[in-house]
This record gives C-alpha cells, sequence and structure tokens, in this order.
C-alpha cells in the first residue's frame, strides 16, 4: 500500500506539473499573440452571434405574417376596405409583437396603388403614398412575391418582411411587417457581452435628410439604442480590417461586420462592437501568476493529503465521475430541448394537414395534400431517432412491425419523390409487380420507407439525366415458414461510384470523394442510417457500380407473410366512445393551440384554453372541468407546477406561491375529487412520461399527437369517474 500511495503521489504531482505547465504556456501564447489574430478571432465570434440573432428575427417575423394570412376574418376586412374592423382584428397582434420584439416595430397594410390602408402601430396616419419611399413594398407589388431584408426607414433601419396577400385569388395588397436594427444590436449585446453600434451611410439616409435621429461620427452616421458614450470617443473607424482604437487610456479593437445592405444591394452600413484588448491582457498576465501559485499550492496539498490519506484519491475519482455524469445529464437536457424546439412545430405541420384532408378538395389537392401527409409523417419517424441520440449511439433502436401492403409503401416513396425527379427531367419508374412476394407482409414500414426515400433521393441527386427504377423481388434462400427475404433495389443511370471507394461508401460523414461532396452537397448521412436500419432489421446492404455508368444500390430484409392488415388505421378523429367532455387545454403555443383547439371540438367538446400553468389554474378556478390537457414547458408557469398546485387543492393542502384567493376558490371547487390531467408534451426524452406521472398527472402523450391517441387518453378519463366540485 505504501508504494501505491508514493506511485500514485508521484503521478499525481507529474499530472499537476504538467497541466500547470500546459496552462502556464497557454497563457504565455496568449499573451503574445498579435491583435490582428485576437481581433480575427472576435470578429468570427461576432459574425456567427449577428447572423443567429438575425436568422431569429427572420423567422419570428416570418411566422407573425403567416399568423396574420392565414385568418379569414383578417384577410376579408382587408378586402373590404374596412379599416376599423382590421384594426380592431390586428390591434392586440401587435401588441404581442411590440412586447416581444423591442424597439421600432411595425405592422402595415398597403394597398395595391401604393398607398397606405393601415398602420398598426399608427392607425391615424393612412392614405399617404408611399411609392418612392418603400422600395421593396414596391417591388412586391409588381412582383407579387415576398421579399425580405434590411430597408431604411423614416425613424430606422428596419428589418422587414413583405408579402402579398391574396383572397379566394383576388390580389388585395401588401402586408409588411418589421423590427428595428437596434433589436439587433441590443440582442448582440446579451449574446456577444459587447457594446454594438450601427454605422448607417449618408447616402441610405438621403431620402429622409435626417440628422436629429443620427449622430454624424468621422463621416459616417452612428446609430445605437444603447446611447453607448464609449461610441462617442471613437475617432476613425478601418471598415475593411477594423482596427484599434484608445479610449480613456484603454485599448479597444473595433469589430466591424459585412457590409449590410438592402434588397436592391444598396450599402445601408456596417455594425460595430468594441472588444476591451486592455482587459483580456490584464486578465492574461494574472492567469499566468495564478497559475504559478496554484501550482506550489497544489504540489504541497497533494503530497500531504496522499500521504496522509489514500482515501482521498478515490473521493477524487468519485467528484471525477460526478462530473461526467453532470456533463452527460447536459447532453440530455440539450438533446430533450432539441426535440421539444422541432416537435412544436412538427405538431402543427401534422395537425394541419391531418384536418386539411378532411375538407372538401379536388383530386390534385388530394394528391398533394396528401403527399405533405406521407412526407410529414416519415419526418416524424426519422426525427424520433435522429433526435434520440442516446439509444441510437447504444444500439437500441426499436423496430414498430405491423401488417403493410408493398403496394402501399412503393405508391408512398412514388408520391414523395416525383415532383423531384420531374424537376431534374428524370424518369423515375417505380415497380408495379412484386415477383413471387406476397401481397401483405409483416415489419416496419416507416423504416423499410426511410431507406428507400434516403436511396432514391441519393440517385435522383446524382443522376444528372436518364432514370431511376426501383424494383422488388424475393430473394431464392428459404427462411422457413412464413417467412420471406424481400430484395429492393433502386437504380440510376448517374456519375457512378469508383471501386476505390465504394467500400466507405456507407460510413458517417462520407461521401464518393471530396470532389463529389463540393459538387453535390450533404452530409453523407443517409447511407450511414440505411446500412444501420438495415442491420437492425436483419438483413444487409450492398452497391454495384462503375464510374459513369450508374449505380445500383440493393438491400435484403426479412419479413413475414401476413393474409391482411389486421386493423386499417382509422382516421376519424375519436371513436363515439368518447362522451362530450369540458376540456381545458393548456399550451403556450398560438399553432398547436389552435389546432388542438379545431381538432376537440370537431369530436363534440366543449374548450376552454389558457397559455400556462397559472392562467390553467383561474380557468380551472371558475369553470367546471371534466379533464386537462396540458402543456408541460411554458412560460410564467409550467405544466408540472400547475398540476401539483391543483392536486394539493384536491386534498386541501397549503399552497405557496400563488395568491391565497385564487387557492381558496381552486380548494373549493376541487376538495375531494379528481381531475383528470393529461400531459402533451413536446418532451419526448428519456424520463419525460415518467416525470409527468410523478408530477401527478394521470397519463401522456408527445407532439405530434395522433387524434386516436387523444382519443385513447379522453376516454380513459372520461370512464374514470371524474369528480369535479
Amino acid at each position: 500500500m505504501l508504494n501505491i500511495k508514493r506511485k500514485t503521489t508521484l503521478i499525481v504531482m507529474s499530472i499537476i506539473v504538467g497541466l500547470s505547465a500546459v496552462h502556464a504556456g497557454s497563457a504565455i501564447y496568449w499573451s503574445h499573440r498579435s491583435a490582428v489574430e485576437e481581433q480575427a478571432e472576435q470578429r468570427l465570434q461576432f459574425e456567427r452571434s449577428y447572423e443567429q440573432i438575425a436568422s431569429r428575427l427572420d423567422n419570428y417575423l416570418s411566422k407573425r405574417v403567416n399568423g396574420l394570412l392565414v385568418q379569414d376574418d383578417i384577410l376579408k376586412a382587408f378586402r373590404d376596405r374596412d379599416r376599423n374592423k382590421l384594426y380592431s382584428l390586428t390591434e392586440k397582434k401587435f401588441e404581442v409583437i411590440r412586447k416581444e420584439l423591442p424597439g421600432y416595430p411595425i405592422l402595415h397594410f398597403h394597398t395595391p396603388d401604393h398607398k397606405s390602408f393601415l398602420r398598426v402601430h399608427k392607425p391615424n396616419f393612412f392614405d399617404d403614398e408611399l411609392k418612392a419611399l418603400r422600395p421593396m413594398v414596391t417591388k412586391v407589388i409588381h412582383t407579387r412575391k415576398e421579399e425580405k431584408g434590411f430597408e431604411v426607414g423614416k425613424f430606422a433601419i428596419i428589418y422587414r418582411v413583405v408579402r402579398p396577400v391574396f383572397y379566394e385569388g383576388e390580389f388585395l395588397g401588401v402586408l409588411e411587417i418589421g423590427g428595428d436594427i437596434g433589436f439587433v444590436m441590443n440582442e448582440l449585446r446579451l449574446l456577444f457581452g459587447l457594446p454594438s453600434a450601427f454605422y448607417a451611410t449618408p447616402e441610405s439616409l438621403a431620402t429622409y435628410k435626417l440628422g436629429k435621429e443620427f449622430k454624424q461620427v468621422s463621416g459616417r452616421l452612428l446609430y445605437s439604442t444603447n446611447n453607448e458614450p464609449l461610441f462617442n470617443e471613437i475617432e476613425q473607424i478601418n471598415f475593411k480590417n477594423g482596427g484599434k482604437q484608445e479610449i480613456d487610456g484603454k485599448q479597444f479593437a473595433l469589430l466591424v461586420s459585412d457590409p449590410i445592405v438592402d434588397t436592391n444591394g444598396r450599402l445601408l452600413g456596417n455594425i460595430v462592437s468594441l472588444h476591451d484588448l486592455s482587459r483580456m491582457n490584464a486578465l492574461q498576465r494574472k492567469s499566468i501568476v495564478q497559475t504559478m501559485v496554484m501550482t506550489v499550492f497544489l504540489l504541497l496539498l497533494v503530497s500531504v493529503v496522499l500521504e496522509k490519506s489514500f482515501g482521498r484519491m478515490v473521493a477524487d475519482l468519485e467528484a471525477s465521475n460526478r462530473l461526467a455524469m453532470k456533463a452527460e445529464k447536459a447532453k440530455g437536457e440539450f438533446l430533450a430541448n432539441m426535440s421539444h424546439e422541432i416537435r412544436t412545430p412538427m405538431n402543427a405541420i401534422v395537425g394541419m394537414t391531418r384536418l386539411a384532408l378532411k375538407t372538401p378538395l379536388d383530386e390534385r389537392q388530394q394528391y398533394l395534400i396528401g403527399s405533405v401527409k406521407t412526407a410529414s409523417d416519415s419526418l416524424l419517424g426519422l426525427l424520433n431517432d435522429i433526435l434520440d441520440l442516446s439509444k441510437i449511439e447504444a444500439g437500441q433502436l426499436q423496430l414498430d412491425k405491423h401488417v403493410f401492403a408493398i403496394s402501399s409503401l412503393l405508391d408512398s416513396v412514388r408520391s414523395m419523390l416525383t415532383i423531384a425527379a420531374v424537376d431534374k427531367n428524370l424518369e423515375l419508374r417505380v415497380a408495379d409487380e412484386f415477383g413471387d412476394l406476397p401481397e401483405f407482409v409483416e415489419g416496419d414500414e416507416l423504416r423499410l420507407r426511410q431507406i428507400l426515400v434516403n436511396l432514391v433521393s441519393n440517385a435522383i441527386k446524382f443522376t444528372p439525366r436518364g432514370s431511376v427504377e426501383v424494383k422488388v423481388g424475393r430473394e431464392s434462400a428459404d427462411l422457413g415458414a412464413g417467412m420471406v427475404l424481400a430484395r429492393f433495389s433502386v437504380m440510376d443511370t448517374g456519375i457512378g461510384i469508383p471501386l476505390e471507394h465504394q467500400d466507405a461508401i456507407f460510413t458517417i460523414f462520407r461521401q464518393g470523394d471530396s470532389s463529389t461532396a463540393r459538387q453535390f452537397g450533404g452530409t453523407g448521412l443517409g447511407l450511414a442510417i440505411c446500412k444501420q436500419l438495415v442491420e437492425v432489421m436483419g438483413g444487409r446492404i450492398w452497391l454495384e457500380s462503375e464510374p459513369g455508368k450508374g449505380a445500383s444500390f440493393h438491400f435484403s430484409v426479412p419479413l413475414a407473410v401476413a393474409k391482411k392488415i389486421d386493423q386499417e388505421r382509422q382516421e376519424k378523429l375519436f371513436d363515439v366512445g368518447v362522451r362530450q367532455l369540458r376540456i381545458l387545454l393548456v399550451e403556450d403555443n398560438m399553432a398547436n393551440r389552435e389546432l388542438a383547439r379545431m381538432v376537440l371540438e370537431e369530436a363534440g367538446h366543449a374548450v376552454a384554453t389558457a397559455v400556462d400553468g397559472l392562467d390553467a389554474l383561474r380557468v380551472v378556478a371558475e369553470q367546471d372541468i371534466d379533464a386537462v390537457l396540458m402543456d408541460v414547458q411554458m412560460p410564467v408557469m409550467d405544466g408540472y407546477a400547475a398540476c401539483g398546485i391543483i392536486r394539493d387543492c384536491e386534498q386541501g393542502k397549503e399552497v405557496g406561491d400563488v395568491h391565497p384567493d385564487l387557492v381558496n376558490r381552486l380548494t373549493d371547487r376541487l376538495r375531494g375529487g379528481h381531475l383528470a390531467i393529461i400531459a402533451m408534451t413536446a418532451n419526448a426524452m428519456q424520463g419525460d412520461k415518467e416525470k409527468c406521472l410523478q408530477a401527478g398527472m394521470d397519463d401522456y402523450l408527445t407532439k405530434p399527437f395522433l387524434p386516436d391517441q387523444v382519443a385513447a387518453a379522453l376516454r380513459q378519463a372520461g370512464n374514470a369517474g371524474i369528480i369535479p366540485s
């Protein structure tokens, strides 16, 4: 044991000395880096931060435009030129935008004759001619196509999303929505941590001849919603490469963005941030001293501690293990958040598509929306695997086997990819005959479709002319009674794959060669996923190809023979077995809330809505509710907290952090009963269901929800003997 202690002491001390040396060397290296290198690195981070914020602003405004233009009453009011009604319908929506988009947001309707019809942000100012002052609006009126980008306004530089408005085929005018660049700079300061300002060219503001709203600095015009005094001291800026500036005895690096132009290519200006170099240099010098002091201290501490107690080493190892577990937990939380963010819009896509298919449609509309449904179902299945990385890494992919028709599988592949083939003038031939294969088989249809879509998409991408063909047949190998070995083949007349690259083609993140990746793009992930899925099914995948003569991808998988489909998938929203309920729908996302409300009301249920957990408590206190569909991740109060308060009130327990009057009303209504609460959330990672049940919820559904799943949950709730007070 003594020798182990001494060896361990020497090893640990050597590690400490080595790490300290590396740390000290790194600190010295960073302290001697040139200002140009420091500036280049900060510039890169600055650009990434700007691009992230600008993209978020664009997504927000585009979603708001979509939300307004799908509302029939708004379109009718605009068609009828009923300004008062249009204002009353959009006033509250704009107030939400004003709160979520601080600065100078605009919401503006224009008529086809280039006149202002309604400024929701200035409702008393209209009918003015804007042809000369709104180039982007004028362009949309002429082309009737959406435009977006930065453009100069009278009081600010605005990022605008401008879209033509149609109703029943009639062009009504233009809807313009935007937010000023001050929002971008404020967000940039919060994310990047540095003061920022916008330098606008005098030419871009010449139309308005403004001087009071903008400051003159070094031949440029400075606009800063931060009113940052540091920028008043800047004497000269190199807008090409940035530069250094000394202000109040400190050195700052000037980080200058790429030029920002409007949709006509005219230069508007640049965003500039100040990076304090003096502070960085001081921190680097301090880091060197701290490293030296810490090294001496650790050497003394470790030598004493290890000699006295070898158990300390075990404790250190346990601490390291806890840190590793914490990192793993952080990774899981990231995956859970990513899953939530993707599933939330997917819920709206899948649900709205299902509702659209139940409306009167002509044959082409039925085909197009049916293709969207098939594609969205396939995408949802793919997301369920890609986002759950822990399951993939652990090799725990679960197959969902059910009976299906091979003809239906191939029809769905054909409908999803025909348009892509037509766009490249390719002939897509999908087999109508299957040789000795039975009509119905049992297997994982979703995964088979995923493999075929990947292979056919690849074939289309790498085939400049000619055709892509899909064949299906039965291998001669005998698998025993009730089983067949199905062989699927995807053949193209494309560029082919050299023999020396074929072994690596199914490797993750690899393509045939680097030139192929540059020419055609892609991550090289699709074929690797195909190989993994085929092997999980117990099959194999291979290819045959020569350069210039196309490629043929084949895979064979065992499938069980079935006489007929066990049970057709129900497209009814709810079975008649579900009694009519009074349902509270708690959902903070407007699109998902409206979707769920329409689905529930179509089934005959009475629906009340709430936007967060606290709002839900108020509704429960005021109305008789049979069941609650509760989102989990919400602002103000999440679904877990709201559920816990409801359960406490049912049992007459004391509740804190909520107004006593609300608690009393809840307790009076709920005491002695049990209100059914069903979690309906985009949180679909491992452990989320258990967390919902532990919080007191009765059931758990994930988005995108299927109507029959909601029906089953409500049926169970309706038969559970709910006792609202």
